[in-house]
């Protein structure tokens, strides 16, 4: 049995390490629950040794797309952000109003489209942070393996 899986309510888990990636079109989202990923099973040290660093490499990869859908959700915020600052400024000198600083923010801040593309980015960040998290923990984890799979070693040859 795992730390995790003994000590933590199992919502908690489920919510923490149940992991979804939204792929680009057709492929869909990637959903996993990565606590058996994570877990060291001493009888499959070498099956492990091999598994990991493949894993790594897949959790990277997801990790590349997670960071560009974030890139894309920031590139799309700064243009609506620009686009309602130009035409507020084009509307304020068409009716030759001075508008403030103040004014603008209040106006941006209360756009509908770009507060939901502020909400998935919010959401796309979190994912970010949890894939990254995977990453270290597999890191970490294949550390560890080598170490334990260095002890078997001499214990065998000990023996």
């Amino acid at each position: 049995m795992d730390w995790i899986s003994s000590n933590i309510d199992s919502e908690i888990v489920e919510y923490l390490f149940n992991i979804k990636v939204r792929l680009p079109d057709k492929i869909g989202v990637y959903q996993r629950n990565v606590v058996p990923d994570l877990v060291v099973d001493f009888d499959r040290l070498e099956e492990q040794l091999q598994e990991t660093p493949q894993m790594i490499a897949f959790w990277n990869m997801l990790l590349a797309e997670q960071k560009s859908i974030v890139v894309i959700l920031e590139r799309k915020i700064k243009t609506i952000r620009g686009q309602i600052v130009e035409n507020m400024l084009e509307k304020a000198h068409l009716d030759k109003v001075d508008i403030r600083s103040n004014d603008l923010k209040e106006i941006i801040n209360k756009d509908k489209l770009l507060l939901e593309i502020e909400a998935r980015l919010i959401l796309n960040q979190k994912i970010e942070d949890r894939v990254e998290t995977v990453v270290d923990a597999l890191c970490k984890k294949l550390d560890s393996l080598r170490s334990l799979a260095g002890f078997k070693k001499i214990e065998n040859q000990n023996a």
